[in-house]
């Protein structure tokens, strides 16, 4: 009985194949992480700030932009639909926190009622984004 001799692999195969499946799991991690983050319903100037406090990723989002625009987790949603919106999107997963996003154009008295709103609908956790001096 005879058999065929096994084909073996050159050393340049062998040692290639790992690197490839590296690559290829650093593709499907760059996707999975591209598709986590969401997007802002509008674009959104912070004011500038010293405080270097580190943003928590996992707070609701209440954005409000330069024209009065309000977005809850990038959901546009009317100044009225505020309070409700907040109260049905806190999770324990967002720990209660809340992520404040107001554009530096905005007035502050506009701030400052979104901030009541916020408070009255059950908010104790509130931080203002701001970005750091260039």
């Amino acid at each position: 009985m005879q058999f065929s001799k096994p084909t073996s692999r050159s050393d340049n195969e062998i040692a290639l194949l790992p690197l490839t499946n590296i690559v290829f799991l650093l593709m499907i991690f760059f996707l999975l992480i591209g598709r986590i983050t969401q997007p802002s319903a509008f674009e959104v100037q912070p004011p500038t700030s010293n405080s270097q406090a580190p943003v928590s990723g996992r707070a609701l989002r209440v954005e409000i932009a330069a024209n009065g625009r309000i977005a809850v987790n990038g959901q546009r949603v009317a100044k009225s639909q505020l309070a409700a919106t907040v109260r049905s999107q806190r999770s324990a997963s967002s720990g209660g926190d809340v992520l404040l996003r107001a554009d530096s154009k905005d007035s502050t008295k506009q701030v400052i009622q979104v901030m009541q709103v916020l408070h009255r609908a059950g908010v104790e956790k509130l931080r203002l984004v701001t970005r750091g001096k260039s």
